[in-house]
């Protein structure tokens, strides 16, 4: 699989998992955010079968996060398809006898959808993912400037509203 190089990418990341720390729930929703949007990439670019079978590979997709922190937090896809290793990876041919025939050569379309799925769109979702770790720093901020300003007292006017002479 390719590495990718985005610049300023480790020190978003850096400052996304401090955040985590302090926000595990909204930063575990934004994982999430991503692992479904990788799930539904993979449901398409998987190969459609003309069989009519309960475990599809285009809909056998799962995804799930795990972990509670920062360091463990996760996003999890996988796929249910008992078949799935053969198609991606590939496997032997072998005839009736239990002679090999031959190699049947593996797709590789899970590594090619993450590639993919990483050039065009996983800056853009980690850039989502800050801004509402800030959102949330910032009202965090917010609530605690304003419990740490005493509170003012308003005269009230003694005259009712609406009240015509």
């Amino acid at each position: 699989m390719s590495n990718y190089e985005v610049k300023g990418l480790e020190e978003m990341l850096m400052e996304i998992q401090s955040m985590a720390q302090r926000y595990p729930k909204t930063a575990k929703r934004g994982l999430g955010v991503i692992g479904r949007e990788l799930r539904e990439e993979l449901a398409i670019a998987s190969p459609a079968s003309d069989i009519d079978h309960k475990r599809k590979l285009e809909t056998s997709w799962k995804s799930r996060t795990k972990g509670e922190g920062s360091d463990t937090l996760q996003a999890e896809i996988y796929s249910r398809a008992p078949h799935f290793h053969l198609l991606n990876r590939g496997h032997v041919i072998k005839g009736k006898d239990g002679r090999v025939k031959g190699f049947k050569q593996g797709l590789r379309f899970l590594e090619k959808t993450v590639e993919k799925y990483v050039a065009t769109n996983l800056e853009e979702r980690v850039r989502a993912i800050m801004k509402s770790l800030v959102r949330k720093e910032s009202m965090e901020q917010r609530k605690a400037g304003i419990a740490s300003k005493p509170a003012t007292t308003r005269r009230v006017s003694a005259k009712k509203k609406g009240r015509r002479k």
